[in-house]
């Protein structure tokens, strides 16, 4: 059809649904990953892979994927339930982060690079200080209102957004790097 968008590059490196996207702060990259278990890191200008890790490195379905913003680590989302982030250089898992009993439905990175948020279907949103490598803040969510499926922060890192089946929530960061309403 003639209406129809006009790619400029069809990139295909999953055998299944595709669950996440994210251009390389360089801009010259993009990673995907999909529900038949593997991540991509390819070239989107001649649609190469130059890295993809498949299901004997990962365990289970892949169902979200962020590039930190300085471009070095991403992580990503799964069925199991941990985070894993992973180091570009290396293609290595360099950190896992456990917690969510459900599956992950979402993570997004601060803009400073110090967070990493992550959404599950087990009703809650975690925060995790990449520093110390740890959770150090847990919102619960009420599962009749929830089903939790995406997140953002804004430019500054002051403001989380937190969407689900019926609600949209705004967090403000205060200065002691909790969240809340």
């Amino acid at each position: 059809d003639e209406n129809l968008p006009k790619a400029k590059k069809i990139i295909k490196c999953h055998s299944a649904p595709i669950t996440g996207v994210s251009i390389h702060p360089q801009g010259d990259y993009v990673l995907t990953s999909g529900s038949d278990k593997i991540w991509s890191f390819t070239d989107f200008h001649t649609g190469v892979s130059l890295v993809k890790k498949s299901a004997d490195e990962i365990q289970s379905d892949i169902t979200c994927s962020q590039i930190h913003p300085d471009g070095l680590i991403f992580g990503t989302g799964s069925t199991a339930g941990p985070i894993n982030i992973w180091d570009f250089k290396g293609c290595s898992n360099v950190v896992n982060f456990d917690g969510h009993t459900d599956l992950i439905t979402s993570i997004a990175f601060s803009e400073n690079g110090y967070h990493l948020v992550s959404a599950s279907r087990d009703n809650t949103v975690r925060i995790w200080d990449l520093r110390k490598t740890k959770c150090v803040n847990v919102l619960n969510f009420d599962p009749a209102e929830s089903d939790l499926t995406c997140l953002a922060f804004d430019k500054d890192g002051l403001y989380l957004a937190v969407g689900g089946k019926k609600i949209i929530c705004i967090f403000l960061q205060e200065m002691g790097g909790d969240f809340r309403f």
